[in-house]
């Protein structure tokens, strides 16, 4: 039974390893331009309800990196535009219909 357990960590180690890239390669260079799609109003009901419409596929997947953002207003849970940009712009909270003010 032990070795059984000893042998299938070790074939999930080498499962978990085999598409992390090496941390010695050196030809890694910085990006030239950083391009962000923020898809206002959109969440992951918006991006389920896209998968299901298109067979289990979004074009997210084809990206190398996706983050998700989730913001809400100083006094409300539900943001405005303009609360969201100014909590993703500056790192901090508003109220509804104002840009670029803290609460």
């Amino acid at each position: 039974m032990k070795s059984v357990l000893i042998l299938f960590l070790l074939l999930s180690i080498f499962a978990c390893n085999k598409n992390i890239k090496k941390l010695t390669d050196n030809t890694v260079t910085n990006p030239k331009n950083i391009i962000l799609l923020i898809g206002d109003g959109m969440g992951l009901g918006q991006i389920t309800a896209g998968m299901i419409v298109n067979n289990n596929y979004t074009a997210l997947e084809e990206f190398d990196v996706v983050g998700i953002h989730k913001s809400y207003a100083y006094d409300n849970l539900i943001t405005d535009s303009a609360a969201a940009a100014t909590a993703f712009a500056c790192g901090v909270k508003t109220y509804n219909g104002a840009i670029g003010v803290n609460s």
